[in-house]
């Protein structure tokens, strides 16, 4: 059982705490402000340029804010293959408690997230994916990010994983070396981090790294990089 608290964060949506870990799984600045500046901002709608079909996995599948954002932001003619990889997830109960239909102002939310919250976690390698939305095909893997093998290479990752002060395996050198190889080249990688050490890692690697500003308060940098071809 993880030990968990909701917390309301400063834009009026809540976050879930790790007690065991003392860590959020958003900004407590602003959990959808977080997510719509890093990942949709950042990472989502600048991948998406002049596509009509995209793959993304997100690295610590989490709450289900990310997915659920994404989904309600595809447009007509966009076909999003997701992919939510977490090795400790969360259970329906768990995200719904968040109540993310009344902060995300969709009419679509609460029905997507609930569809969201209830797909069920696939443990094997056969990965089957199933429309929570027209366009939109998810699925939810239970599975370490070193040994994820996706069934097709991805246009863009989500990489939400906990900080590197609280989870330290999920930011070493190793990790994204594999995943260059679930990538497309040219793929580009999105992260709320903006650790020195990770950011030399990456470039150490051949990835070209850019760091994003701030946006809603948030505190620190982001980080945009692309995989090397």
């Amino acid at each position: 059982m993880k030990p968990l608290r909701r917390i309301l964060t400063e834009d009026g949506s809540y976050t879930l705490k790790r007690e065991d870990l003392g860590e959020t799984y958003h900004s407590q600045k602003g959990a959808i402000t977080e997510s719509e500046h890093v990942y949709l901002s950042n990472g989502f709608r600048y991948a998406v340029q002049n596509k009509n079909r995209i793959a993304i996995a997100e690295i610590g599948f989490g709450t289900g804010l990310n997915a659920l954002l994404t989904a309600l932001e595809r447009h007509i003619g966009l076909e999003i293959a997701y992919y939510g990889i977490d090795t400790l997830p969360l259970d329906s109960s768990e995200m719904e408690a968040l109540h993310y239909e009344r902060t995300v102002m969709h009419p679509e939310a609460a029905a997507v997230f609930a569809k969201i919250a209830h797909l069920p976690w696939q443990f094997g390698e056969k990965l089957i994916t199933q429309a929570v939305r027209d366009g939109f095909q998810l699925a939810k893997l239970a599975v370490s990010v070193r040994d994820l093998q996706l069934p097709q290479k991805v246009d863009l990752i989500y990489y939400d994983a906990f900080a590197p002060k609280y989870q330290p395996e999920m930011w070493e050198p190793v990790v994204f070396e594999h995943l260059a190889t679930q990538m497309k080249p040219g793929g580009l990688l999105v992260t709320y981090c903006a650790q020195g050490k990770f950011r030399r890692n990456l470039q150490a690697l051949g990835w070209t790294v850019e760091r994003a500003p701030v946006a809603g308060g948030l505190k620190n940098e982001m980080i945009r990089a692309r995989r090397p071809d």
